[in-house]
């Protein structure tokens, strides 16, 4: 099989945009990075007016907390064989390949699935990566993990939804979840578990802010959206 080559998008991050540094909150892995986000999707939007949001250009709060609480807590994620939903840079799969665990990593966006394994092979870790929407995965298909993992990912109300459906339909059929929250508007109101908060640095860049706290949450089989 030929390699898809990199995008121009991914390329330009490579080569102006990005940097790969031990992470602010979990330095035993490197993750590429940058501070100039807002150039970053500028460039985007260059090469296409309609372009998809470069997620992927950065380590999320949401991630950085959750592939912290991975690391700490090794013990419950060894042997598991585990969904990574929206992985975006990889780093919760990093995390969870780290600890043990047999991770799959899906994402919608070809260039995130890219970084993350162009991190996975610069972290000597091994994960599979693939381009898909995992929350189109059939139930069957889904059932065969052990766990599904989900970092800041409810930015958006439709995508919200689609995601808290998926991840309570799953609880209901055996598979628990993870998944954390940054604070974002449209994240489950009620129907999880709260398992413990952590205190994340971030870059200013984001929102002109050095830290936030992140929600570690596993949402129930039955979830609500209501305020």
């Amino acid at each position: 099989m030929v390699p898809q080559a990199r995008s121009d998008l991914l390329n330009a991050y490579f080569r102006d945009f990005g940097r790969k540094i031990p992470d602010l909150l979990c330095p035993e892995i490197n993750v590429w990075n940058t501070m100039d986000y807002q150039g970053l999707w500028r460039y985007a939007l260059s090469l296409d007016p309609v372009a998809a949001i470069p997620f992927w250009g950065i380590v999320w709060p949401g991630g950085r907390a959750l592939a912290r609480y991975i690391l700490d807590n090794r013990k419950s994620f060894r042997g598991k064989k585990i969904l990574d939903t929206g992985c975006g840079s990889g780093i919760t799969s990093l995390a969870a390949a780290m600890a043990g665990a047999a991770v799959t990593g899906m994402d919608i966006d070809t260039d995130a699935i890219e970084l993350a394994g162009e991190t996975a092979k610069a972290n000597r870790v091994r994960c599979v990566f693939i381009a898909a929407d995992p929350f189109e995965l059939s139930g069957q298909a889904a059932a065969g993990y052990d766990l599904i993992i989900a970092a800041d990912l409810f930015y958006d109300s439709k995508i919200s939804g689609k995601i808290i459906t998926f991840l309570a339909s799953m609880a209901s059929q055996g598979v628990p979840n993870i998944y954390s929250d940054s604070g974002r508007a449209f994240a489950p109101k009620g129907g999880y578990t709260h398992i413990t908060t952590v205190r994340t640095p971030q870059y200013r860049e984001l929102d002109n802010i050095s830290e936030r706290d992140v929600m570690i949450r596993s949402l129930d089989a039955v979830s609500s959206m209501q305020g």
